[in-house]
């Protein structure tokens, strides 16, 4: 049995591409995961793929709390702005993979320190990682 995933971002570019390689692997069950989707946002990309669409707002913790249900894997795929939300959301979670930004390397001083300031959210927050750039 594989592990249960919680992806955030789902419905972006990033996140099809995720989802489609998830399911045509064979190595996740599309009930095996659940995909956050913010009111009003564009949850019907997710319907072909027979995933769980759980409602809520990846940069609030509350509204990531609400619907997380102890999946193993959280895969934040959604914006690095929301990384401290999604881990206070999904305490207890075996492992994160975040995808950030090679912006993290930008001459854009503000950004790039945005971006280390959720990378390194991450790694003290004692949860098993790995960061996709």
């Amino acid at each position: 049995m594989s592990d249960r995933l919680f992806i955030t971002g789902a419905t972006g570019n990033t996140g099809q591409a995720l989802l489609r390689l998830l399911v045509s692997s064979g190595r996740y069950d599309p009930s095996s995961i659940t995909c956050l989707c913010r009111p009003g946002g564009r949850g019907e990309r997710l319907l072909a793929f027979g995933v769980r669409i759980a409602g809520g707002d990846a940069s609030n913790a509350e509204s990531v709390a609400r619907v997380y249900r102890g999946e193993e894997i959280v895969v934040h795929v959604s914006s690095y702005r929301h990384t401290e939300a999604v881990l206070a959301g999904c305490r207890g979670t075996r492992r994160l993979v975040m995808i950030s930004s090679t912006g993290v390397y930008s001459d854009y001083r503000e950004i790039a320190k945005d971006i280390e300031t959720a990378e390194r959210a991450v790694g003290r927050s004692g949860v098993a990682y790995t960061i996709l750039r």
